[in-house]
């Protein structure tokens, strides 16, 4: 049986903590979540975790081959896992959860502390089910053997 990839879309500012929360989750579920900043061959992250590049300052060039990237690896993938607050910034993760559902049809899972967040037109219409945390959709994985 083929192991279930899912994209796992979030604010560049939770990296970290998504990170740590990646890692358990895989281990639990046996899905592979794939983290856009840690788990290709980026050669920027390293600089901007030590504080040697600015996180959001891209130049056309740049910009175009991050985003190419990331289309590339939702592509490669059976759905996306985004993780949304109501407090986060990220142009990126709304982005990636429309081009997942509106452009490849492809399941989309949210993962956010807000039934603002959960309950918005845009996330409605392109996301198939939210859940207020990792455990909770772990379960629902576990029960729909996803």
């Amino acid at each position: 049986m083929k192991t279930q990839r899912l994209y796992l879309a979030h604010p560049f500012d939770r990296r970290h903590e998504i990170r740590l929360k990646e890692l358990i989750f895989e281990k639990e579920t046996g899905i592979e979540l794939v983290n856009p900043f840690y788990d290709v061959n980026r050669d920027d992250m390293e600089l901007i975790d030590k504080g040697l590049m600015p996180p959001r300052r891209a130049d056309k060039e740049r910009g175009k081959s991050i985003v190419t990237g990331d289309l590339k690896l939702i592509n490669s993938c059976d759905g996306i896992l985004a993780n949304y607050n109501k407090n986060d910034f990220s142009i990126g993760t709304p982005m990636e959860i429309f081009y997942n559902h509106y452009v490849l049809k492809h399941p989309g899972y949210l993962i956010t502390d807000s039934k603002d967040v959960s309950g918005h037109p845009w996330i409605t219409e392109n996301i198939n089910k939210s859940f207020e945390n990792y455990d909770k959709f772990a379960d629902y994985i576990k029960q729909k053997h996803l």
